[in-house]
């Protein structure tokens, strides 16, 4: 079982994309003070009495502060739209059963190799969907018409581990705050895939991480509180 706390991906990817705007902010800030501050002496950036620039670079700031936000939230609607078209054409390939979708960890690309399968679209932080079925799952990559591998179900085959994604964007996490993901294996085939909650929960955001690991474990037949802490208000049932 895993004692550490289960990231919420986008909302670490966001909180992230917040700094670096706030700090650029900051940089311009620092700057348009010292100019003002300059263009109130003898010598300076700005020419005494003229405010023009100044003006334009706050202008300049402003509209690149609502086009960073503009961008972020753009960007984020267009991977959960994604995730969810993916997931529907799972569904319909397969009706009726469980269908897991979630991140590429970094480690799946050697684990489609050790599987002897093409790695086209692995590697480069996409989506992997798993279909459960009685005799295992099927793991499918965005753009196939048909599972990459499949992996058997056998005993003691589902665990929770630390993993990373490709192209982590973000600085490392503290100790107990680490990305995390659901293997499968047969000690032969293996997969894996990062969860990630449908919808975010901003006012506690490891509430839905805990709740979409927790789903996704009893779609594998597995007990999540075998695998991850159970907090009896983190999780509804």
């Amino acid at each position: 079982m895993t004692n550490r706390k289960l990231v919420d991906l986008e909302h670490a990817v966001n909180r992230v994309r917040l700094g670096t705007m706030v700090l650029g902010v900051i940089g311009l800030l620092v700057l348009a003070v010292r100019l003002l501050v300059e263009s109130l002496g003898s010598e300076g950036i700005l020419e005494p009495g003229n405010l023009a620039q100044l003006w334009f670079l706050l202008a300049v700031l402003v509209v690149g502060i609502g086009a960073a936000v503009a961008v972020t939230k753009s960007m984020s609607r267009a991977n959960r739209q994604f995730h969810q078209e993916f997931q529907r054409f799972l569904a319909r390939e397969h009706p009726h059963v469980p269908i897991i979708v979630g991140l590429q960890p970094r480690d799946l690309l050697a684990r489609a190799t050790a599987a002897g399968v093409s790695t086209d679209r692995i590697g480069h932080g996409g989506l992997v969907g798993l279909v459960v079925q009685q005799e295992g799952v099927a793991v499918w990559i965005p753009g196939d018409l048909e599972p990459r591998w499949r992996v058997p179900r056998v005993p003691g085959w589902v665990r929770v581990a630390p993993s990373d994604l490709p192209k982590q964007k973000w600085p490392a996490q503290s100790p107990d705050t680490v990305v995390h993901a659901i293997e499968v294996s047969d000690d032969e085939r293996s997969a894996s895939v990062v969860i990630q909650p449908e919808k975010a929960d901003r006012k506690n955001p490891g509430r839905a991480t805990v709740e979409a690991f927790a789903q996704a474990l009893r779609a594998l037949g597995e007990d999540p509180a075998e695998h991850i802490v159970m907090r009896q208000q983190a999780v509804r049932r």
